[in-house]
């Protein structure tokens, strides 16, 4: 973990208004590699280990006994994902959410940090729900739904293969009374000011679509474009979403 990193950190117990100190027991070339990271709010330590800091908060209870019926815990969950994956064998890291509590420059950091240590060889295994990290860092993802592998593949395959569809939305004045018909797209939502068409085609929409709302004597006010992701490709699949937090 670099050291300028650890002036973004936050307590994730007592929320962003609280930045954690650190106490470094090992440093080289500006990389905390041992260590402690301290909230002086809660008094909430958190280890610093190879490298990479756990900022996960402890349990808010007592770990399940034999009794209990069997839960997996994130270690455990960590495992599981690196035994259906395939990696029996050599230097990784497990990781557990590891984005959770992050402000937005601690998250490209640590983004940084991780495709540092992929391209370096090392094998990096995510447990999230941050489909923005998954998609910009992993070769290969797994969507695990209900505690099973409900699909597999390369991101690009995923999206592809679970949401085709690109997502234009278009902010109108003087809208035309019917929305335009267009070959290879549908609208999805109408209303007095907004039009919202989805194309299988992608941005190659766009022409025909400006071209038939100016002909209906419409003004166009703003165009956005949302391509599809992963967040998207697990909701087509499962019909389940997921945190918007993470979309």
């Amino acid at each position: 973990m670099h050291i300028a990193l650890t002036d973004h950190l936050t307590c994730p117990v007592c929320g962003p208004e609280h930045g954690l100190i650190l106490l470094a027991d090992r440093i080289e070339e500006r990389r905390v590699l041992e260590g402690t990271l301290g909230c002086p709010a809660c008094r909430e330590r958190y280890p610093i280990v190879g490298g990479l800091a756990d900022l996960r908060p402890r349990p808010a209870g007592p770990l399940p006994g034999p009794e209990s019926a069997p839960t997996l815990g994130p270690q455990d969950r960590a495992f599981r994902l690196a035994a259906l994956m395939g990696v029996a064998e050599g230097p990784g890291f497990l990781l557990d959410e590891p984005t959770l509590g992050l402000d937005p420059p601690s998250r490209d950091a640590l983004a940084a940090l991780l495709r540092e240590r992929a391209d370096a060889g090392a094998t990096v295994i995510l447990a999230t729900h941050d489909t923005r990290l998954a998609e910009s860092l992993c070769d290969r993802v797994l969507l695990l739904h209900q505690g099973s592998v409900a699909a597999e593949g390369t991101p690009t395959e995923l999206i592809r293969r679970l949401a085709p569809t690109t997502r234009v939305v278009v902010e109108l004045r003087n809208p035309p009374r019917v929305p335009p018909t267009l070959e290879g797209a549908r609208t999805a939502a109408a209303t007095r000011d907004r039009l919202v068409v989805e194309a299988g085609a992608g941005t190659a929409v766009l022409p025909a679509l400006c071209e038939a709302l100016l002909a209906a004597g419409a003004e166009i006010a703003s165009i956005r474009v949302r391509e599809p992701g992963l967040a998207e490709a697990f909701l087509t699949l499962t019909g389940s979403d997921l945190d918007p937090v993470h979309r």
